[in-house]
Order: structure tokens, then C-alpha cells, then sequence
């Protein structure tokens, strides 16, 4: 009798274990009973839209979905369902979300089925719990992309709001230099050298094409010695700005851009030599 309440005890905590130490838990259901889950949980809807020959799909289900922190964090804050884009009920919501490539992972409000975030591609996990972050990040944001834009159009340089609009842009990964320049010509102490200050403004500069990074340049010893003294700290944080402003000068055809990617390198070459 002993023996089969040790036996007992330990399948219970073998079950317990197993199921603390797994993956994300996607839903067995369709998009209806999922639907409804999630709203009775008031919890987003993380859906991972893949096919069978899509590789970088395959590697998500091998390197991504069976990490432990992966499943922690998307078991706790969603409701996971997993969709083949090209079978079933996959096939009308793949025209519903207009997609395009595979993987694709919304992550969707259940309770009017919109997106709050969209990503395509594979990504290894530190980014990929980003995304989780960000889609959390959004959801909580009550105003939508496209009522940021209409309220810069429409004059809205609130320090708050600018400073709310660049974290946004750079949460989804949107031009900003624009909004950048408002909020660096209006409300930022250039006077200010402390981390602090230098923090946040680097945090919202993407590219070269803008006010802050000549401003930067022009007081990059300030700059450096504020981070410890670091000779190239500067350079650094400038340098991952270059590949930025190579996509905005080629969706923008705008060849002037490329001469500022050409004098930041001519600069990285001169700290070199120095």
C-alpha cells in the first residue's frame, strides 16, 4: 500500500514538473473556442501562422516554442494557437490578416479580433520575448499608430505626447525622425550632459538623418565623458545607426543619406588611426 502512494506521490510530481518545465501550451480548439477563451481570460491571442515547408517555421517549433522562459512568459500573459495557413480554417484567416510570408505571429485582441502587433520572420529568443514585451506594451497603449501620426499633423508637440509618440516608434519599429526633431528643437535640455538626459534622447535617435546626431557629434567628447570616459562610446552608438539610414536612403531613394553613412565611416577610421 505504501509502495503505491510513493508511486502515486511521484507521478503527481513527475506530471507537476513536466508541466512547469515545458514550452508554450498551444490551444487543441479552433479560432472559435479560442476566441472565447481568451476573452473570458481577458488575455491577448499570441497566433503563429506557419505552413509545412516553411523552414524558418520549423526551426520556431525546434528552437523557439519548447523553451522554458518562452512557455513561462506565453503561458501566463496569452492564449497560444498555432495555424496552418494553407489547411482549414488557416486558409480564410490568412486572408483575414492579409498574410504575406511565414512565420507570421500576431498577436490579436480578442475582443474585436484586431491586431495590436505583427511580426514575420524567425528570431531567435531574447527577441522573440521582446516581441511578447512590445505586444504587451501596445495593448496597453490606448491610442492606435495612425491617431499618433493625426495628432502630430494636427500640432500636438506636448512634451508628453512626443516623448509617448518616440517611445512607440521605436517599440514598432517606425521612421521618427520627423517627431525627433520637434521634440529635440522644443523640449530637450541641450545644456544637459548627464546620462540621463544623453540617455533618453540616443534612445530615441534611429538614424543619422536627423538634428540630435550632428548635435551629438559636435559634443561627442561631452558625450563620451559622461559614459566613464569612454573613448568610443560614441562611436558605438553611432555606428548602430548607420544600417538605419540605409534603409530609409534606399526606401526614400534619397542618395544624400549615403554621404552621412560615408562621413560617420570616415570618422570611425579617424578615431583608428588616432
Amino acid at each position: 500500500m505504501k509502495y503505491r502512494l510513493l508511486l502515486l506521490c511521484f507521478g503527481i510530481w513527475l506530471t507537476i514538473g513536466m508541466a512547469y518545465g515545458q514550452g508554450i501550451q498551444f490551444e487543441n480548439g479552433d479560432w472559435k473556442s479560442t476566441l472565447a477563451k481568451a476573452k473570458a481570460a481577458n488575455k491577448l491571442i499570441y497566433m503563429d501562422i506557419y505552413t509545412t515547408w516553411c523552414g524558418p517555421c520549423k526551426m520556431m517549433d525546434r528552437n523557439i516554442f519548447p523553451n522554458e522562459d518562452v512557455g513561462k512568459v506565453h503561458n501566463e500573459q496569452f492564449i497560444n494557437f498555432k495555424v496552418d495557413a494553407e489547411k482549414g480554417e488557416g486558409i480564410d484567416l490568412a486572408k483575414q490578416y492579409k498574410v504575406t510570408g511565414y512565420p507570421t505571429n500576431l498577436y490579436i485582441d480578442p475582443k474585436d479580433e484586431a491586431v495590436v502587433y505583427r511580426v514575420m520572420g524567425y528570431t531567435e529568443i531574447p527577441e522573440f520575448l521582446r516581441r511578447a514585451e512590445t505586444a504587451q506594451a501596445e495593448y496597453a497603449d490606448p491610442m492606435k499608430w495612425e491617431a499618433y501620426q493625426e495628432a502630430f499633423r494636427k500640432g500636438n508637440h506636448d512634451a508628453a505626447f512626443l516623448e509617448k509618440y518616440l517611445e512607440k516608434t521605436t517599440r514598432l519599429n517606425e521612421p521618427n525622425d520627423e517627431v525627433l526633431n520637434v521634440y529635440f528643437r522644443t523640449h530637450y535640455n541641450q545644456s544637459d550632459f548627464s546620462t540621463e538626459n544623453l540617455g533618453k534622447i540616443m534612445s530615441y535617435t534611429r538614424t543619422l538623418d536627423n538634428e540630435v546626431y550632428p548635435f551629438l557629434l559636435k559634443n561627442k567628447v561631452a558625450v563620451n565623458k559622461a559614459y566613464a570616459g569612454s573613448s568610443d562610446f560614441f562611436l558605438s552608438w553611432s555606428g548602430r545607426l548607420v544600417n538605419p539610414t540605409l534603409n530609409k536612403a534606399i526606401d526614400s531613394k534619397n542618395e544624400a543619406l549615403l554621404d552621412k553613412i560615408i562621413d560617420n565611416k570616415k570618422l570611425d577610421k579617424q578615431e583608428d588611426i588616432k
